[in-house]
This record gives C-alpha cells, sequence and structure tokens, in this order.
C-alpha cells in the first residue's frame, strides 16, 4: 500500500510539472551543494542552495534568511539553523537557468563522522559532510603552534595509512565495576570490511562483508594480584545488508536490515576449565517510532551449534537457540536495553539490562555514556555458563 501511494504522489509531482511547463510557469528545482573536503567541528562552513529553473518563464525566487534542519550521525541528531549570507536571498531566473544562493552552517562540537544535513522547508533538501574533532588551540608559547589556521592538519595525515578506513564499530564498549567479585566487567570490539572499498560506496560484489571481534573479560580487581576471572574471545565472520534510509523519519516501522554468519567463542584456557563453541546464526532488526526521535529498536537472533567442546557439550541448555535485544530511547538521549535468552526448554531465564546516558566531561572534548548493567542468569561468563547469579555494575562506555 505504502508502494502504491509513493508510485501515486510521484505520479502527481510529474504530472503537475508537466501541466507547469505547458503553461508557461516556472518548475523549481532545489539542491544544497556542501564541501567535500573534510570538515571542522565547531567550525562555520559554506554551503550552497542551487535553484534551477525547468520551465519555461522567468521566475522570482525569494527565501527565507534561515533554514531549520537536522545534522544527523548514525547515533546522534543536533537541531541545526542554515543562515542565508545578507543579500543574497532574491534572485531572478530566467528559463533554463540556475541561481546559487551562498549560506553558512555552525557544525555543533560534539559532530563525528558522515552526517547528513537535512532541511524540509520551504524545500526538502539534503547534503553529506565528512566532520572530524575541532582544532584544539596550541599553548601559549607552544613552538610548533600552527601559523595559520590552513596548517591545522597534523601533518601526517598527509599520509594514507592501509586499512585504516576499513575498520568501525561493532558490539557495545564498555568498563564497569560493581560490588560483587568479579568486580570489574569490560568489553571492547570492532569489525573490518574485508570486501569494502573504504568509501562506503559499495562498490565491490561483495560488499557487506565483514570479520569482526569481541573480547569481554570479567576482571577480580580486588584480589590479590588482581586476576582475570574470566575471558570471552569472539571472532566472527558475517555478511551484512543494511537497509537504505528513508526519505522522511517520521514515526512507523522501519526495517534496518539483517546480518548472518559464523562465530567462534572460547576463553583461551586449557585442561577443565576451557570452553569453546561455534555458532551459525542469523539475525534482522527493525525500529518503531522515529529514526530522529524516541524508538524502539528490536533485535531477534537465532542460531544454532556447530561444535560445541565437552567441557560445555550441554550449553545449548542455557543458551538456547536464540536471543531478543530491545532497545528504547532516543539517539542524544538515554537508552534502556535488554537482553533475553531462556534455553533450549525455556527453564533457564538470563535478562541483562543496560540503562545508557549521555555524559560529556567539561573542558574536555570527550563524549562518553554513564552506564548501568544488570545481570540476572546462567552463565555471565563462558567459564560458569551453567550457574546462575545475579549482579549490578556501573560504569561508561564508549559505544552503547
Amino acid at each position: 500500500m505504502s508502494f502504491r501511494i509513493a508510485r501515486f504522489t510521484l505520479l502527481l509531482g510529474v504530472a503537475a510539472g508537466l501541466v507547469a511547463i505547458a503553461r508557461g510557469e516556472p518548475v523549481l528545482t532545489t539542491s544544497m551543494l556542501a564541501p567535500t573536503a573534510t570538515q571542522r567541528a565547531k567550525s562555520t562552513i559554506e554551503l550552497s542552495v542551487v535553484v534551477l529553473n525547468r520551465g519555461d518563464a522567468p521566475a522570482s525566487v525569494a527565501l527565507p534568511a534561515s533554514f531549520e534542519g537536522q545534522l544527523q550521525v548514525p547515533d546522534q541528531v543536533w537541531p541545526v539553523q542554515v543562515q542565508l549570507v545578507d543579500g543574497a536571498r532574491e534572485a531572478e531566473i530566467a528559463a533554463g537557468a540556475f541561481a546559487a544562493f551562498p549560506c553558512m552552517l555552525e557544525i555543533p562540537d560534539t559532530t563525528r563522522g558522515r552526517a547528513i544535513l537535512a532541511v524540509h522547508e520551504p524545500w526538502a533538501m539534503r547534503a553529506v559532510i565528512d566532520v572530524s574533532g575541532p582544532v584544539m588551540p596550541a599553548p601559549a608559547g607552544w613552538p610548533f603552534a600552527s601559523a595559520t589556521p590552513a596548517d591545522a592538519t597534523p601533518a601526517i595525515a598527509r599520509m594514507p595509512r592501509a586499512f585504516t578506513r576499513h575498520f568501525g564499530l561493532h558490539e557495545p564498549i564498555y568498563f564497569l565495576y560493581g560490588p560483587d567479585a568479579p568486580a570489574a566487567k569490560f568489553q571492547f570490539s570492532f569489525r573490518y570490511g574485508l570486501a569494502d572499498s573504504g568509501t562506503g560506496a559499495g562498490d565491490t560484489p561483495l560488499h557487506g562483508l565483514y570479520f569482526g571481534y569481541t573480547q569481554r573479560s570479567l576482571w577480580d580487581i580486588e584480589s590479590e594480584s588482581s586476576p582475570f576471572y574470566d575471558t570471552s574471545y569472539m571472532p566472527e565472520l558475517f555478511f551484512e545488508q543494511l537497509a537504505p534510509s528513508r526519505a522522511s523519519t517520521g514515526h512507523g516501522i522501519t526495517w534496518l536490515g539483517w546480518q548472518a554468519g559464523v562465530r567462534h567463542e572460547s576463553n583461551g584456557r586449557s585442561g577443565p576449565d576451557s570452553r569453546s563453541l561455534n555458532t551459525a546464526g542469523l539475525r534482522g532488526g527493525l525500529a518503531v517510532g522515529a529514526l530522529d526521535g524516541w524508538r524502539l529498536i528490536v533485535i531477534p537472533r537465532l542460531f544454532t551449534y556447530l561444535q560445541t567442546s565437552e567441557e560445555n557439550a550441554d550449553i545449548e541448555d542455557y543458551r538456547g537457540y536464540g536471543e531478543l535485544r530491545l532497545v528504547f530511547g532516543r539517539n542524544a538521549g538515554p537508552n534502556l536495553a535488554a537482553n533475553l535468552q531462556v534455553g533450549k526448554d525455556w527453564d533457564h531465564p538470563t535478562l541483562q539490562l543496560d540503562f545508557t546516558h549521555p555524559l560529556q566531561v567539561p573542558y574536555v572534548n570527550f563524549d562518553t555514556y554513564l552506564h548501568f548493567q544488570y545481570f540476572d542468569g546462567y552463565g555471565e561468563s563462558l567459564l560458569n555458563y551453567d550457574l546462575k547469579g545475579s549482579t549490578w555494575r556501573l560504569g561508561v562506555s564508549l559505544v552503547r
């Protein structure tokens, strides 16, 4: 039904344009042009709004002094204002000609990565802006201080390093501490695009093939010599297909994509403390609500066991064949995530709750999240996959 409505709306737009052309009326097409070079956060950049008159009659165009819009990266949205340069808001555009209107945009200081600038009024326009961290002023008397703003880019940035553009974020990254031994828990994770050109253009036949690695450790930090209690090493190979972004970020149900692959998990030990398993799984994701506002993300995962070691041959009794992750929150606000597993016979329930809230350190350009985690169930560590426990921890996360 939505496809039919979209097609009908498109046909109406085309018909209206043809009628306008037949009547000799102006038909305007607009676009927004952004600099192709990487821009600095906390800086003001120059954009251009281009208006093309495709009709057979001249058009008088008068733009407002500013446009309200949004600047969005995958996990955060900022309301922004595009300001037109004074004295460049009106133009008479001949038939078949165009006019460019210079305007300015101030990039928020916490913006990082590839950002999408979206403006909906007076016309729907979008632009892509690559943003890096802001230039930090050098201390007074620092001998290597930049002579001019143009010299702010580090010299080493002009020497390309192999493979770095293929790395990306994968699972959450955090460090937590709680009252029960082992008191500390941390996790780090990354992914590497094996068949990606690194440009994000998807121009290779196997675009979407990734190697992922996650490591999660329980650290008995309060004991003598502070030993690691148990560590899970989780390399995986998977193929990912993400759904394209919709033109509108309104409410409703949005399919996010799917991921399929194989994963190895072990604790790197030998003898009776050895634990390992290999699985193959499929997971998908959908969002209910506004992608740039409050929404619920539903991520089910189904998997099967390819191999298990003798020391954890019955692990399916406790982990089952699937898990469900629910995340409620908003991009720049609090998030509550729930992970649920029930075991093969639905008699070994495990629940992990993670509450995160954006946290900014004053006078330091360091964005992170306050992270509270509650665990109740079986196998917080792979070593004790068949033991039930309950605990909580508090800390920070860099990626949620």
